[in-house]
């Protein structure tokens, strides 16, 4: 096998590896803590929704445990407003979330108060983001927050 034919084989390994884990999760299943449906200028901002962050399965590419069962199902009608997906917790905790256009996002640590996953859509698209809060082994209390302004 030439240099070329094993860096393309490794490439596309390396992208089905990547891959593999978010298509594992059941993004169609019942969120296990319902849907909501916001739309640009919601108020009161921010939005609220009790979890438990964590779950059985390996939520890479992030860090951390999730459910195979989406934790929450958005429905949001953006008109390109900005939406700022985050998680608050004593516990680490991280974000996987699947947007409308089919794109996965993840993030551990981005949020304004450390140690906590915030996600940015500047320009947000109208229509379903399935979200999981990962956690680590043990179970833990979490608010995953909607806004237009705050991460938390």
């Amino acid at each position: 096998m030439s240099k070329t034919e094993r860096v393309l084989v490794c490439g596309c390994a390396l992208l089905l590896c990547a891959q593999a884990p978010a298509l594992a999760q059941n993004a169609g299943a019942m969120p296990t803590y319902g849907a909501i449906t916001l739309a640009a200028g919601f108020d009161p901002d921010p939005q609220i929704v009790n979890v438990n962050a964590g779950g059985g399965s390996i939520g890479a590419p992030c860090d951390g445990l999730i459910h195979n069962a989406p934790d929450v199902r958005l429905a949001y009608t953006g008109a390109n407003a900005s939406l700022i997906v985050s998680v608050a917790s004593s516990a680490d905790t991280t974000l996987l979330l699947q947007a409308p256009d089919g794109a996965w996002y993840c993030d551990d640590d981005s949020g304004e108060q450390g140690g906590n996953p915030s996600l940015l859509f500047e320009r947000a698209e109208s229509g379903t983001y399935t979200i999981w809060v990962g956690g680590g082994a043990s179970v833990a209390p979490a608010e995953l927050t909607f806004s237009q302004t705050v991460s938390r």
